[in-house]
């Protein structure tokens, strides 16, 4: 009976956390409007990435005058205040009605006042182009995280487990399998007291009296319930460790932002670790040589990176992009450097990393800067009449007049008929990036190498 109540009570939690958000009495309410495409939790994921990138995106200055501290993201659960309606998504009706988009608006500190939450480039957000395939990153959804939060603070504690176990079971095949029935009972208490822990004291108390025997105390359980509510958090980053725009972008850009330890083929047939990084590329060769790793085993998969040393290698990398991408356009006579360029800092540093900043491109964004001539910066169109891709075999393209924005389409389209679509996505970010620093708008997010 006691095991039937347990599982009663286990299959009720489940069911209080699913379609837990009540229709909104709104225009193209988000979660129904996005739910023939994604799931609720999948929703919510595409937004909380989107917050953490613009939170971290502000500048300093702005996150100080926003009351946002760098214990904000460990102390809130983004996911929670999805739920507890501190973060809403109000429908824009300049976006239209094909994709609604919506603006974020945020109650930072639970006071009731709301702040519209834009970056430098958009101040709408709408879920990813359903154009693809979905991004990795939507596996990282709230229950999965939890569930990966739950067993890394029990493993934790695996090694005083283990004391006990030797004390009390013995050694020997039965013994073993009472540890492991010994195990499984005590990790699935474990995650029933947190479980019930987060649904309030009232709540927790009543549910824990519908469990016989149940040994539950909702006070002594808080500390334990915060310290998975801190892995969650942690866990929440969703691949954002470092607060450098240019690495930001990169990074998030790189295979939907998931760091992946395991080799894997990219869009261009490179064989590709981490963050993008190529097992071609000289450079990463010899720093991952250099902490110890071979190259052939991590091609077979036999091996992996660590997130520590993958983190520290796209550093090198983009770094060397900027450095690169600035010397480049320093060649022509311009100076990129300083605040005021931290847009497009990133946009080059970018293309650099994925070795796109071409000298077409570059030349033209030279007599732009160097002129102030919008002729130079052209229009996020083709070079084509009939909208097709200009390439190298046409003679037109010898002749053609290159300006910035129309480059970048032409690349993103060539791209695009290679089955490379990742490429023009990528590019269309990088126009509106570059439109925003056309417009005056900065970032101090960029550090200066």
């Amino acid at each position: 009976m006691k095991l039937l109540s347990l599982l009663l009570v286990i299959l009720m939690l489940k069911g209080m956390g699913l379609n837990n958000m009540a229709k909104e009495l709104v225009q193209f309410p988000i979660m129904q409007t996005y739910s023939k495409y994604l799931t609720e939790d999948e929703i919510k994921t595409d937004a909380v990435k989107t917050i953490q990138n613009r939170l971290f995106g502000m500048s300093e200055e702005i996150r100080r005058e926003m009351g946002i501290t760098e214990e904000f993201m460990d102390q809130n659960n983004l996911f929670q205040m999805i739920d507890d309606k501190r973060i809403r998504f109000t429908y824009d009706k300049s976006s239209g009605v094909n994709r609604p988009a919506y603006r974020i608006r945020v109650d930072y500190d639970g006071d009731g006042t709301f702040y519209d939450l834009s970056n430098d480039q958009d101040s709408l957000y709408a879920p990813y182009d359903f154009s693809g395939s979905k991004p990795d990153y939507l596996e990282f959804s709230p229950d999965n995280l939890r569930s990966d939060a739950y067993k890394s603070e029990w493993g934790e504690g695996f090694l005083e487990r283990k004391k006990t176990y030797d004390r009390t079971i013995g050694d020997g095949w039965f013994s073993e399998s009472r540890r492991q029935l010994a195990e499984f009972a005590g990790f699935t208490m474990f995650k029933l007291k947190n479980d019930i822990h987060n649904l309030g004291r009232e709540g927790a108390e009543k549910v824990a009296s519908l469990i016989p025997g149940l040994d539950y105390n909702y006070d002594n359980w808080e500390e334990q319930s915060q310290k998975i509510l801190k892995k969650v958090n942690q866990f929440n980053k969703l691949g954002i460790t470092y607060t450098d725009g240019a690495y930001n972008f990169i990074i998030d850009n790189e295979e939907g932002g998931i760091f992946k330890f395991e080799a894997y083929e990219n869009i261009a047939g490179d064989i590709t670790i981490g963050y993008g990084l190529s097992l071609k590329d000289k450079s990463v060769v010899n720093e991952l040589v250099s902490r110890g790793y071979n190259i052939e085993k991590l091609k077979n998969k036999t091996e992996k990176i660590t997130k520590e040393d993958g983190d520290a290698i796209t550093r090198i990398k983009v770094s060397e992009a900027k450095k690169i991408s600035k010397q480049k356009m320093k060649n022509l006579g311009a100076d990129i450097s300083g605040v005021k360029n931290g847009l497009l800092q990133i946009v080059l540093a970018d293309m650099q990393y994925q070795g796109l900043l071409g000298p077409a491109f570059t030349e033209a964004l030279a007599n732009f800067i160097n002129t102030g001539d919008k002729s130079y910066l052209g229009t996020y169109t083709p070079y084509t009449a009939d909208g097709s891709a200009l390439r190298k075999e046409n003679p037109k393209y010898a002749t053609r007049k290159v300006t910035v924005l129309q480059e970048l389409y032409n690349d993103g389209l060539a791209a695009k008929d290679d089955n490379k679509s990742g490429i023009f996505v990528r590019n269309d970010k990088r126009a509106k990036i570059l439109l925003a620093w056309v417009n005056g708008q900065y970032t101090n997010t960029v550090q200066e190498d």
